[in-house]
């Protein structure tokens, strides 16, 4: 998000973990696509998948964070 609030990108991809794991996920956006400013980069990862049957999908409380990213 810009400092207006305005959503500049998007990405959803499930994530399976079988073990335990400290992921690293990564999108990148054009440099061309942001002018200097502040940004919002936000997640959430929850269980639910639209692809899985529910019973077979282990619940668990849904992770949010934010960070915020300064383009000098």
């Amino acid at each position: 998000m810009d400092s207006a609030g305005r959503v500049l990108d998007s990405y959803q991809s499930p994530i399976g973990v079988y073990i335990t794991m400290e992921p690293r996920l990564v999108n990148l956006i054009s440099p061309s696509r942001l002018g200097r400013g502040r940004y919002w980069l936000r997640y959430e990862v929850v269980t639910e998948r639209e692809d899985l049957d529910p019973t077979v999908v282990l619940k668990a409380p849904a992770v949010r964070d934010s960070v915020q990213v300064v383009v000098p």
